[in-house]
Protein backbone atom coordinates (compact mmCIF):
# COMPACT_ATOMS: atom_id res chain seq x y z
CA UNK A 1 0.00 0.00 0.00
CA UNK A 2 1.91 3.00 -1.33
CA UNK A 3 2.18 6.17 0.74
CA UNK A 4 3.62 9.55 -0.19
CA UNK A 5 4.62 12.50 1.96
CA UNK A 6 4.57 16.13 0.84
CA UNK A 7 7.83 17.93 1.68
CA UNK A 8 6.73 21.56 1.82
CA UNK A 9 10.24 23.02 1.91
CA UNK A 10 11.04 21.27 -1.36
CA UNK A 11 7.53 21.56 -2.82
CA UNK A 12 7.45 17.92 -3.85
CA UNK A 13 6.05 14.50 -2.96
CA UNK A 14 8.35 11.68 -1.82
CA UNK A 15 7.66 7.98 -1.37
CA UNK A 16 7.79 6.62 2.17
CA UNK A 17 7.66 2.98 3.34
CA UNK A 18 4.50 1.14 2.31
CA UNK A 19 1.75 0.53 4.85
CA UNK A 20 1.86 -3.03 6.24
CA UNK A 21 -1.52 -3.78 4.65
CA UNK A 22 -3.66 -2.28 1.93
CA UNK A 23 -6.85 -0.60 3.13
CA UNK A 24 -9.21 2.01 1.74
CA UNK A 25 -12.07 4.04 3.20
CA UNK A 26 -9.86 4.91 6.17
CA UNK A 27 -9.71 7.93 8.43
CA UNK A 28 -6.34 9.59 8.92
CA UNK A 29 -5.23 12.06 11.54
CA UNK A 30 -1.97 13.72 12.56
CA UNK A 31 -1.30 13.14 16.25
CA UNK A 32 1.82 13.97 18.26
CA UNK A 33 3.98 14.21 15.14
CA UNK A 34 2.78 10.92 13.71
CA UNK A 35 0.15 9.80 11.21
CA UNK A 36 -2.61 7.46 12.35
CA UNK A 37 -4.56 5.45 9.77
CA UNK A 38 -7.80 4.26 11.34
CA UNK A 39 -10.24 1.52 10.29
CA UNK A 40 -11.11 1.06 6.64
CA UNK A 41 -11.77 -1.89 4.39
CA UNK A 42 -9.43 -4.46 2.95
CA UNK A 43 -11.90 -6.01 0.52
CA UNK A 44 -14.71 -4.89 -1.75
CA UNK A 45 -18.37 -4.83 -0.72
CA UNK A 46 -17.71 -4.28 3.01
CA UNK A 47 -16.66 -7.91 3.46
CA UNK A 48 -13.51 -7.20 5.45
CA UNK A 49 -13.96 -4.15 7.64
CA UNK A 50 -10.96 -3.29 9.74
CA UNK A 51 -10.73 -2.28 13.37
CA UNK A 52 -6.99 -1.85 12.88
CA UNK A 53 -5.04 1.31 13.63
CA UNK A 54 -1.64 1.95 12.04
CA UNK A 55 0.84 4.58 13.20
CA UNK A 56 3.49 6.03 10.88
CA UNK A 57 6.50 7.76 12.39
CA UNK A 58 8.00 10.12 9.78
CA UNK A 59 11.21 10.61 11.76
CA UNK A 60 11.92 6.89 11.83
CA UNK A 61 10.17 5.96 8.58
CA UNK A 62 8.40 3.08 10.32
CA UNK A 63 4.86 1.73 10.71
CA UNK A 64 3.50 -0.03 13.78
CA UNK A 65 0.16 -1.41 14.91
CA UNK A 66 -1.71 0.38 17.68
CA UNK A 67 -4.53 -1.26 19.63
CA UNK A 68 -7.61 -1.99 17.52
CA UNK A 69 -10.82 0.00 17.63
CA UNK A 70 -13.71 -1.42 19.67
CA UNK A 71 -15.82 -1.50 16.49
CA UNK A 72 -14.59 -2.30 12.99
CA UNK A 73 -15.52 0.65 10.78
CA UNK A 74 -14.90 1.97 7.30
CA UNK A 75 -15.62 5.43 5.90
CA UNK A 76 -15.45 6.92 9.39
CA UNK A 77 -14.05 10.24 10.56
CA UNK A 78 -11.24 10.96 12.99
CA UNK A 79 -10.04 14.07 14.71
CA UNK A 80 -7.90 15.14 17.64
CA UNK A 81 -9.88 16.73 20.45
CA UNK A 82 -8.14 17.98 23.61
CA UNK A 83 -5.08 15.93 22.72
CA UNK A 84 -6.95 12.66 22.20
CA UNK A 85 -7.76 10.83 18.97
CA UNK A 86 -11.50 10.38 18.39
CA UNK A 87 -13.02 8.06 15.74
CA UNK A 88 -16.69 8.49 14.90
CA UNK A 89 -19.40 7.15 12.66
CA UNK A 90 -18.67 5.13 9.56
CA UNK A 91 -20.04 1.91 8.14
CA UNK A 92 -20.19 -1.18 10.36
CA UNK A 93 -20.01 -4.93 9.77
CA UNK A 94 -23.63 -5.21 8.57
CA UNK A 95 -23.17 -2.31 6.12
CA UNK A 96 -25.11 -0.14 8.58
CA UNK A 97 -24.22 3.47 9.30
CA UNK A 98 -22.73 3.88 12.75
CA UNK A 99 -23.46 6.42 15.46
CA UNK A 100 -20.78 5.08 17.79
CA UNK A 101 -17.83 7.21 18.87
CA UNK A 102 -14.63 6.07 20.56
CA UNK A 103 -11.47 7.72 21.80
CA UNK A 104 -7.95 6.40 22.25
CA UNK A 105 -6.79 6.48 25.86
CA UNK A 106 -3.01 6.69 25.68
CA UNK A 107 -2.59 5.72 29.36
CA UNK A 108 -4.47 2.42 29.10
CA UNK A 109 -3.52 2.08 25.42
CA UNK A 110 -7.01 1.10 24.35
CA UNK A 111 -10.07 2.59 22.71
CA UNK A 112 -12.94 3.63 24.98
CA UNK A 113 -16.58 4.27 24.12
CA UNK A 114 -17.86 7.83 24.15
CA UNK A 115 -21.47 9.01 23.91
CA UNK A 116 -22.92 8.13 20.50
CA UNK A 117 -23.83 10.66 17.84
CA UNK A 118 -27.52 11.56 17.73
CA UNK A 119 -27.66 10.31 14.12
CA UNK A 120 -25.57 7.63 12.39
CA UNK A 121 -23.04 8.96 9.86
CA UNK A 122 -20.94 7.29 7.18
CA UNK A 123 -18.66 8.39 4.36
CA UNK A 124 -17.49 11.20 6.59
CA UNK A 125 -14.18 12.15 5.05
CA UNK A 126 -13.21 14.64 7.73
CA UNK A 127 -14.48 15.75 11.08
CA UNK A 128 -14.76 19.46 11.64
CA UNK A 129 -14.27 20.45 15.23
CA UNK A 130 -15.66 23.78 16.34
CA UNK A 131 -14.79 24.90 19.84
CA UNK A 132 -17.83 26.51 21.38
CA UNK A 133 -17.73 28.42 24.66
CA UNK A 134 -18.26 25.10 26.46
CA UNK A 135 -15.63 23.32 24.28
CA UNK A 136 -17.76 20.64 22.67
CA UNK A 137 -16.66 19.05 19.39
CA UNK A 138 -19.14 19.18 16.53
CA UNK A 139 -19.02 16.72 13.65
CA UNK A 140 -20.61 17.38 10.28
CA UNK A 141 -21.14 14.55 7.80
CA UNK A 142 -23.60 12.52 5.76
Amino acid sequence: AAVEEYVAAERRWVSVPDMPRAVYGVAAVAWEGKLLVIGGLSSELFKLLSAGVLEYSPGEGTWRELPSLRTARGWCAATVYQGEVVALGGVGPGNERLASVERYDRRSQRWEAMPSLTSPMSHVHAASVVLLPRSFPISVGV
